[in-house]
């Protein structure tokens, strides 16, 4: 890995946090942009537990959000219910127990068809991958019931990803995830929850499918929405980005389990030119305009480690995906460790956010967050200016120690985790980790782009 320092993943002592101003809009490549929409914090970050591995969803029924994490105390596998009111603030409860010690997330999504969440972790004493659905209680209550864990893979999953799509069985959740097997037989593979049972598993492109990111194009219903899972990750060896879209089948597996080469559901190998070790690809695609960004690590000489992005279009009578554009999301940035991104349907954007190296000695992470618009009329982007949600000043190991964290890469999210909140919650809901006298801690911050108040607060 080309990631050189990974704490014993932990979290903050929040004691300063830049005033999350709202963004105007900065680098704008190409004379036809649209202007990128401003965002603001909505509500202070909220503390959860102590804990690390963050990730997130929304369930729209209960009006919930559910993050799931490992505990730092107990490393049993946990989650925390919240409630989100209208002005950002995010008020968590207590904290529960899923499964025991040695249990790690990778990836949880909301089954709107059914009304539960679907997680997916591994067991570091059993050695094996497991789903697992929960029906989310709300009101008073705010607990989760959880069924019995299925077994997914005699393996651990070294990484994984997942998305909601509304094409197979009406609505399910499905995860792609990375092997820990680094050759050039390795496939991207797809697991279905379905209602709950676990489904059979699809392939996908030739290839080393590391820090795998996935979405489906038709989330939002949207005049450019596709009903394709789109999903990106490593080709190799040499380890270079690919890029791929796949369409569900309606009913019976995933997909036809037959590979892309005989497989139609299956489009092109987009190919992400970049060099070696370039991680932590994830995908948006935006539904409105009707093209996609792919987010990633780089590693490229010119931008090493900096926050990177491919702009992509996308033609569906053969599923094919072409790559047009690409460049440095934020080139004052030093590294965009753990980013992640996600298509804002109400806010016409596409956000990211990563974490941010200031200085090394002492090691000093920032949380930081672009919004970006794809012009309409050509394929460059416009991106905002960058805002730093959080101040990591004080360095890991130190006494004041307020410094974020990069998310582990093996057996575990590797990303700064997000979900998209509807209705009158509309925003983006962030999840990450920091570091607070020595122990991990996880947070939740919400983020609108409506032009709402800023309700930024030093914790």
């Amino acid at each position: 890995m080309a990631i050189s320092h990974v704490n014993q993943v932990p979290a903050a002592n929040i004691t300063n946090i830049n005033g999350v101003l709202a963004a105007n809009v900065g680098e704008i490549q190409g004379a036809t942009a649209s202007l990128a929409p401003t965002y603001n914090s909505k509500g202070a970050i909220t503390e959860l537990h102590e804990g690390y591995r963050p990730i997130v969803t929304y369930d729209e029924d209960t009006d919930r959000l559910i993050c799931v994490y490992q505990d730092s105390l107990s490393n049993n596998l946990a989650y925390v219910m919240a409630t989100l009111d209208d002005d950002g603030t995010i008020n968590a409860h207590s904290d529960n127990d899923i499964d025991t010690a040695s249990c790690k997330p990778l990836a949880i999504e909301y089954n709107k068809r059914i009304n539960k969440v679907i997680l997916l972790y591994i067991d570091d004493d059993a050695d094996d991958t497991y789903v697992r659905s929960g029906d989310v209680t709300g009101g008073t209550t705010n607990t989760i019931s959880w069924g019995s864990r299925d077994l997914i893979s005699n393996a651990k999953f070294e990484n994984a990803n997942a998305t909601y799509e509304t094409v197979h069985n009406g609505g399910e959740v499905n995860f792609t995830k990375v092997d820990s097997s680094q050759s050039t037989e390795e496939k991207f593979n797809f697991y279905c929850s379905k209602s709950f049972s676990n489904d059979n598993t699809g392939s996908g492109p030739n290839g080393y499918p590391e820090h795998v990111g996935i979405t489906f194009a038709n989330m939002h219903g949207g005049t450019n929405g596709h009903n394709v899972i789109m999903h990106a990750g490593c080709d190799g060896p040499p380890i270079t980005g690919i890029l791929q879209a796949w369409a569900p089948h309606a009913t019976g597996h995933v997909n036809d389990d037959d590979g892309p080469d005989d497989d139609t559901d299956y489009g092109n190998n987009a190919s992400l030119v970049q060099d070696d070790d370039t991680e932590n690809y994830h995908v948006a695609w935006d539904e409105t305009i009707g093209k996609g960004i792919v987010v990633a690590q780089s590693h490229a000489s010119s931008n090493d480690s900096k926050p990177y992005y491919w702009q992509f279009t996308y033609d569906d009578s053969d599923h094919s995906i072409t790559v047009n554009t690409d460049g440095a999301i934020d080139s004052g940035s030093s590294t965009g460790y753990g980013i992640n991104c996600m298509y804002d349907h109400d806010a016409g954007a596409i956000v990211a956010a990563w974490q941010h190296k200031t200085s090394d000695s002492p090691y000093n992470l920032d949380l930081r967050f672009k919004a970006g618009v794809v012009n309409s009329s050509d394929n460059n982007v416009s991106w905002g200016t960058s805002l730093t949600l959080y101040d990591g000043t004080g360095g890991a190991g130190q006494t004041n120690n307020n410094s974020g964290v990069i998310p582990p890469t093996t057996n575990s999210p590797d990303r700064v985790d997000m979900c998209y909140t509807s209705g009158s919650r509309k925003g983006i809901v962030i999840a990450f980790s920091r570091e607070k006298s020595g122990t991990g801690h996880s947070y939740l911050i919400s983020m609108s782009g409506q032009g709402t108040t800023d309700y930024s607060n030093t914790v």
